[in-house]
């Protein structure tokens, strides 16, 4: 469309100059004509003249003086005519090529913008492109991904199976080596086997992953979890109620370590959801303070009568604070350590024997009276 406009003008210039060039030859030839045709009327009349008078000719001098007049007028109106024309014509075609020029900037500046919006063109058909293999790759990485989570989804699930059939299959064996621990032959049996050193490793281990996963969402008591880490606990305070079962506990340091553990786990279950576990673990505690080896080794431990001092103000449980009372008096009475005899008067709030001899339980009152009794005969002595 623009090319059609600059020839359009181009022909409207060409047509404008050659009426110009064409208005001046006519003039000019007119005015040569008229000239030759006044000269050759002279020259005519002139010859007449001399043919009649061979003479010269004598005209009005009006008629000479009207020639001159025109003459000398159209001397004046031929140029500025031909001058105003042209001036004209040529200030149109100033006009008009500064008309063209800029037609051919426009032209230049469309041809600049085709050339970007092909360039634009092909950056989009690459785009298009590149988003139409992203939309594959995405379809195809969804498909994946569908086909792994199908199958986590189903190793999930088996794992589950797995993990539910060894729970209850660790269940079931460790109720009985719970049940089977009653007997001190048994225990001394299991003692001496290969696999006990094994068994000492698992307890601790899974002690510590069940406090650490359950702390704050202790599970039910009928859980295969619970029954699990209770029937290994019931176990280990079976073999603690053994005289040779309490001995190997102290000397193996793998029962030393199970006493540490089975310390940080009655510190930190929660109160009323891990009483039964609690009651299992203070218990072997208790069982082991009977063994000298293991008395020493419990006075020793600092914030031990800190922790059953605790319990027996905060925990409710009767049994808890039975076992609690048996473990304080067991401790205090070792004659060779004074130190959790301080301890146990300095931090027992005061009232608190006293109030536990008035307490429901018979087997709390009774076994409360029996600590304020030995405590009453230390005091007393030298």
């Amino acid at each position: 469309m623009l090319s059609a406009t600059i020839a359009e003008n181009e022909k409207v210039l060409v047509k404008l100059v050659n009426e110009v060039s064409s208005n001046h030859d006519n003039l000019v030839r007119e005015w040569h004509e008229l000239k030759r045709c006044l000269d050759a009327d002279i020259r005519v009349k002139a010859t007449e003249s001399r043919r009649r008078n061979e003479g010269y000719i004598l005209v009005k001098r009006t008629d000479l003086q009207r020639l001159c007049s025109e003459i000398i007028q159209l001397k004046q109106i031929l140029p500025k005519v031909v001058d105003r024309n042209y001036l004209s014509a040529q200030g149109r075609v100033v006009e008009l090529e500064e008309k063209l020029q800029s037609l051919h900037k426009l032209q230049a500046e469309v041809e600049k913008l085709d050339c970007g919006i092909l360039s634009l063109k092909a950056e989009n058909e690459e785009l298009k492109m590149r988003f139409e293999t992203s939309v594959q790759q995405n379809q195809a990485e969804k498909q994946e991904n569908r086909s792994l989570r199908q199958e986590v989804s189903l190793l999930c699930e088996q794992l589950s199976q797995q993990s539910e059939y060894c729970t209850g299959l660790g269940t079931a064996c460790c109720t009985l080596l719970w049940r089977v621990s009653r007997n001190e032959q048994c225990v001394q049996t299991m003692l001496t086997g290969g696999t006990i050193e094994a068994f000492l490793s698992l307890v601790p281990s899974t002690l510590e992953s069940y406090l650490s996963a359950y702390k704050n969402d202790w599970p039910k008591e009928d859980s295969p979890e619970s029954k699990f880490v209770m029937a290994l606990c019931g176990t280990v305070t079976n073999i603690a109620a053994s005289a040779f079962g309490r001995e190997f506990l102290m000397n193996s340091p793998r029962g030393v370590q199970l006493v540490e553990t089975c310390l940080k786990t009655v510190a930190e279950a929660p109160r009323v959801k891990a009483e039964k576990l609690k009651c299992l673990l203070i218990m072997a505690l208790y069982n082991l303070t009977i063994n000298q080896k293991g008395l020493e080794h419990l006075s020793s431990k600092p914030g031990m009568v800190q922790l059953f001092t605790w319990l027996l103000k905060d925990e409710q449980n009767g049994e808890i604070r039975l076992h609690s009372l048996h473990l304080i008096q067991s401790l205090i009475c070792d004659e060779k350590n004074t130190k959790p005899l301080n301890e146990f008067i300095e931090m027992q709030p005061a009232g608190l024997l006293q109030k536990l001899t008035d307490d429901r339980d018979k087997s709390v009152s009774q076994a409360a009276m029996e600590l304020l009794t030995d405590l009453e005969y230390f005091c007393s002595e030298p």
